[in-house]
C-alpha cells in the first residue's frame, strides 16, 4: 500500500475528497443503516487524519454520529465545525439536532426509571 506521505499535494487532496464522497455517499444511500453510518465514519476520521481542518469531512463526521445515536460525538463534531466555520448553517442545525436527540434520550431513561423505581 502506498504512504500517504509519499503522495503529492495534489494527490493527498483527490485522497480526501473520495474519502469525503464515500462517506457521503454511504449516509445518503444507507441513512437508516448502522454498517453504513459505521463505514462513513471510519471515511470521515481518515479523511481529518489526513486534513485536520477539513469541513467536509467534520460535517460527514458529525452526520455519522448522529445517524449512530453517538449525541454527544455529534455535537462535538458540530462545534468543531463551527470553530472551522462560524457562519455554518448545517453545522449549527446538526447540533441542534445533536442536543434534541440527547435531551429526547434523557427524558426517555428518566421516565423509564420512574415506571421501574418509582
Amino acid at each position: 500500500m502506498l504512504a500517504f506521505d509519499s503522495l503529492t499535494d495534489d494527490e493527498k487532496q483527490l485522497v480526501v475528497a473520495l474519502l469525503n464522497n464515500c462517506a457521503m455517499v454511504r449516509l445518503k444511500m444507507w441513512p437508516d443503516d448502522a454498517k453504513h453510518a459505521f463505514a462513513a465514519r471510519f471515511d470521515s476520521c481518515k479523511a481529518l487524519e489526513y486534513d485536520k481542518d477539513n469541513v467536509k469531512a467534520t460535517y460527514r463526521l458529525a452526520q455519522a454520529e448522529l445517524a449512530l445515536c453517538n449525541f454527544s460525538a455529534c455535537i462535538a463534531s458540530a462545534e468543531r465545525l463551527l470553530e472551522l466555520d462560524p457562519e455554518n448553517k448545517e453545522a449549527a442545525q446538526l447540533r441542534r439536532k445533536g442536543r434534541a436527540a440527547m435531551n429526547s434520550t434523557q427524558d426517555k431513561e428518566k421516565t423509564l426509571c420512574a415506571k421501574m423505581f418509582g
